[in-house]
């Protein structure tokens, strides 16, 4: 009994080889083009991003190693004139620099209300001098100015 419809009959499904990925097709060729296209905006745009910060990495940096509280002023204002024009930021004193600072770190700490504006005068123009605690205050209200400040586009 020949039986063509018998199971004993069949044969192992043969798979076919999996479909490699190289030669790629052009679709592919044309996303990888766009991607490492991509990649090298943002590399650059960070390189520039980057390089442009130097003044802030080199006012943190001496700000660490700064023992006498009289440069702290002096180190806060080559920073603010690094960031902005000369005509901007060289004329401003007093709460019209007080609030500058404010407004281009976005927090209340120098003008006004806010401590550090008077501490910074002082140590600007030579008043009582600053106890180890004012200093410190001053200190990091700098700190935070420099680490957070943003620069006109």
């Amino acid at each position: 009994m020949d039986d063509t419809t018998s199971l004993d009959r069949l044969h192992p499904v043969v798979l076919p080889d999996a479909v490699g990925w190289l030669p790629l097709a052009p679709g592919w060729k044309v996303v990888l083009v766009f991607v490492a296209l991509a990649l090298l905006v943002f590399a650059w745009r960070r390189w520039l991003a980057w390089r442009d910060d130097r003044y802030r990495r080199q006012a943190l940096k001496e700000l660490r190693h700064l023992a006498d509280t009289g440069a702290l002023p002096r180190l806060l204002r080559r920073a603010a004139l690094s960031a902005w024009p000369r005509e901007r930021v060289a004329p401003l004193e007093g709460e019209a620099w007080h609030r500058f600072l404010d407004e281009t770190a976005g927090f209340q700490r120098f003008a006004g209300t806010g401590a550090c504006g008077v501490l910074l005068d002082r140590a600007a123009y030579g008043g009582p001098a600053l106890n180890p605690d004012e200093g410190e205050t001053l200190r990091v209200a700098i700190h935070d100015w420099l680490r957070g400040h943003r620069r006109p586009a």
